[in-house]
């Protein structure tokens, strides 16, 4: 995704410097994550999960216990969604509720706190209109971005369209794998893109 995606851009901006922005693409980017991974690959133990191997393997393969989890955890959340849509479980519950779903699988007093979804997880515990208004948040700042971008053949600046585009993408990605809202990094990271994107979004009005 870090390499198809600025690739993707530079397509879009369709300009004279085509080859130079290849250029700087392979320099800046593509180069440092190959040498990233060809060092991750020796320095991390085969058997560790942390290893960029295991890591995908854990989201594409079906069979592995993480990405099977996943399923069911979110299926416990729809059924949860289905039959309390208007109020929901109440902010912070779901880990209370989530004990008689997954009472079947618990081993050794751990819980599934989380529904590794944060889209559903709002909607599970402040019923549909609650994780629509959520959802709602991350649309309206996602236009902003296109705005502030716009990608144009005359007005287009890869840098920024990358700066601020890519890790929205990544961050929305993780709102459905994990539960970065519980996490206050990730918390002060989006509060950090939020400011940037307000940013060059007043910059670009002043230029008006």
């Amino acid at each position: 995704l870090s390499i198809v995606f600025p690739l993707f851009l530079i397509l879009l901006k369709n300009s004279n410097n085509l080859k130079n922005q290849i250029r700087h693409l392979v320099v800046f980017l593509i180069l440092p994550i190959t040498i990233s991974l060809i060092i991750s690959s020796n320095v991390i133990a085969k058997s560790d999960e942390a290893k960029v191997g295991s890591r995908i393997s854990s989201i594409i393969t079906d069979n592995d216990t993480s990405i099977n989890s996943r399923y069911r955890y979110w299926s416990h959340a729809l059924d949860f969604i289905y039959k309390n849509p208007l109020l929901g479980s109440g902010i912070g519950n779901w880990k209370i509720y989530s004990i008689k779903y997954d009472a079947p699988y618990i081993k050794s007093y751990i819980i599934p706190y989380s529904v590794h979804n944060d889209f559903l997880e709002h909607a599970a515990e402040t019923g549909i209109i609650g994780g629509t208004i959520f959802l709602s948040f991350f649309v309206i700042l996602f236009i902003y971005i296109l705005k502030t971008i716009k990608i144009k053949k005359n007005d287009f600046d890869f840098m920024l369209a990358y700066t601020l585009l890519f890790p929205f993408l990544v961050y929305f990605l993780d709102l459905n794998l994990n539960f970065p809202s519980s996490r206050p990094l990730n918390l002060f990271l989006l509060l950090l893109l939020i400011l940037l994107v307000k940013i060059n979004l007043n910059k670009k009005h002043e230029d008006i």
